[in-house]
């Protein structure tokens, strides 16, 4: 039995009949799992590419976000990011399980102290066909991206020298006194002293900005930000109101005169005349002859003058008035010799009759000038000054006058000439506010964006090149800005800034000096600092 058994094995070794059908049985498995495998794994990659494509547009739109100035649109940061992943979504936006408010989340990158960075992760579980098969579970993708954020730079000052290569553009120093923490700048790119400091002050100044470099002196001063890219005039792009719908108009100083109620008559005024006659050689001898109808003789009677007015000092005054004194006139020859000479002798007396009063209320003129908006050649204040609200525009300059007080409430002085000066003199008390937002859009029909850029505007003097100083014992309150690109401004001496005035300058070279009190150099009210521009904000995928 075993011998026959051993033979059928030996047989079964030797045929070679079935050996194709043997392979395919036992490799069969091989490839179906190979197949499966490969199926299995393209669709896990497509899950997983279309999942990081959609993380990272929402952590680059979760960035931006974060880079914005306003603090709303900053805090939209986790809806931007759901927005932008759910919109990359098609394979696996059924089975996903994404979340913003768990899935995207704030971090510090290369060692920042603040948040600079957003993460985004995502995953999605579903069975794939050979996999679940295999195991009996369900496949998990995973992914996670990263973009880091700067905030872009926006500098802001409220003296600003815009030249753009001087060397010492802007320059401070001396006994300077008071704080402003508004910010100084300077556009000049000169690379050694954009901004100079002349003397040891270490009085507040907020930022100091400079496309260039900026004299280390000033590290006392605030915290300096030199050689920055971005910065320029703020002004430069703005044209100033038209005057084509202006009418010309001249600057005078009235006469003072008192105020009061006056009254005016109609009147006539009627004379009474009365004769005597005498007889004689003279008045030492002579006798009255009554009655007398001789020769010269005239009848008494009255005359009237024509009909006039004056001024009176009563309504009550009407009618006939008290007659004034008689008044007697020399004797007149009229005949006759020796003891019969006759003499005539003439009495008159008048009186006014009044028919009609009128009352007059009369205002009274202080001698205060009050100009009104318009075009003006120039104008030397030569007495106190109102100047209304509204745009002035002046061709051959402005002269505040000496020891003369001067306001101006909401008011913008346009120098149209190339030659016309500012003067702020010695003694002179200025109170000047720069023009509103709401006048230039309601008046003079300027644009609404420009208008809110140009507000709290007092002077704009863009064509003027000669030098402009303040100086000597002013005192000025000025809340307004002086926009003077091309002048070389200068703020020195014991001019006493008022307070409740916040002032701005931005001038081709700005010079401060002596005992000037900087305190007033501040944000007008209705305005904002003088925005420089600065660094761009920029957001980028780092993982």
């Amino acid at each position: 039995m075993f011998a026959t058994l051993r033979r059928k094995l030996t047989e079964l070794r030797t045929n070679t009949s079935g050996n194709a059908t043997m392979l395919v049985a036992l490799g069969l498995p091989v490839l179906m799992g190979g197949s499966g495998l490969a199926v299995d794994t393209a669709q896990w990659y497509m899950w997983r590419n279309e999942l990081q494509f959609a993380t990272d547009q929402a952590a680059l739109a979760a960035a931006w976000a974060r880079t914005s100035s306003d603090s709303t649109v900053q805090a939209t940061y986790k809806t931007r990011a759901e927005q932008e992943y759910s919109a990359n979504l098609s394979m696996v936006a059924d089975f996903d399980s994404f979340d913003s408010s768990t899935n995207v989340n704030l971090a510090k990158y290369k060692g920042s102290s603040t948040n600079n960075s957003v993460i985004v992760t995502a995953s999605a579980t579903k069975a794939l066909p050979f996999s679940s098969f295999m195991t009996g579970s369900q496949a998990t993708v995973k992914v996670i991206s990263q973009a880091s954020f700067t905030v872009g730079t926006t500098y802001e000052a409220c003296m600003l020298a815009v030249h753009p290569s001087a060397d010492s553009a802007f320059k401070f120093g001396g006994s300077v006194g008071g704080t402003s923490t508004c910010g100084a700048g300077s556009l000049s790119n000169d690379s050694n002293a954009a901004m100079k400091e002349v003397g040891n002050t270490s009085v507040p100044l907020g930022k100091l900005i400079a496309t260039g470099g900026i004299d280390q002196g000033f590290a006392n001063n605030g915290t300096i930000y030199e050689n920055q890219s971005g910065l320029s005039d703020p002004y430069a792009s703005l044209e100033p109101p038209s005057a084509s719908t202006s009418s010309n108009k001249e600057y005078s100083c009235p006469t003072p005169q008192e105020g009061g109620t006056t009254y005016t008559a109609t009147y006539y005024t009627r004379t009474y005349n009365s004769y005597k006659y005498y007889k004689g050689s003279n008045s030492n001898s002579w006798t009255e002859q009554s009655p007398y109808t001789g020769d010269g003789y005239i009848a008494d009677g009255y005359e009237d003058s024509s009909s006039s007015t004056k001024t009176v000092t009563s309504s009550a005054v009407t009618g006939w008035q008290t007659p004034s004194s008689t008044t007697t006139e020399g004797a007149v020859d009229i005949g006759g010799k020796g003891t019969k000479k006759m003499w005539r002798v003439k009495s008159y007396y008048t009186r006014d009759n009044y028919t009609k009063i009128d009352q007059r209320e009369t205002l009274a003129v202080d001698g205060t000038a009050r100009p009104e908006p318009g075009i003006y050649g120039s104008i030397e204040i030569q007495c106190k000054t109102e100047f209304s609200a509204g745009v002035y525009f002046i061709s051959g300059g402005i002269d505040f006058g000496q020891n003369q007080t001067v306001t101006a409430a909401g008011t913008l002085f346009v120098m149209t000439g190339n030659s016309g000066s500012i003067k702020i003199n010695s003694n002179s008390v200025l109170d000047l506010k720069g023009i509103s937002a709401t006048t230039l859009k309601d008046n003079y029909s300027y644009d609404p964006a420009a208008a809110d850029k140009l507000a709290g505007m007092l002077f704009w003097d863009e064509n003027s090149t000669s030098a402009f100083s303040m100086e000597g014992n002013a005192s000025v309150k000025i809340d307004g800005t002086m926009y003077m690109p091309n002048r070389d401004a200068t703020f020195n001496g014991n001019v006493n800034a008022a307070t409740g005035g916040c002032m701005m300058v931005a001038s081709r070279t700005l010079f401060i000096s002596g005992n000037f009190n900087i305190t007033n150099f501040c944000k007008p009210s209705g305005s904002s600092a003088m925005s420089l521009g600065g660094g761009a904000p920029t957001v980028k995928l780092v993982g």
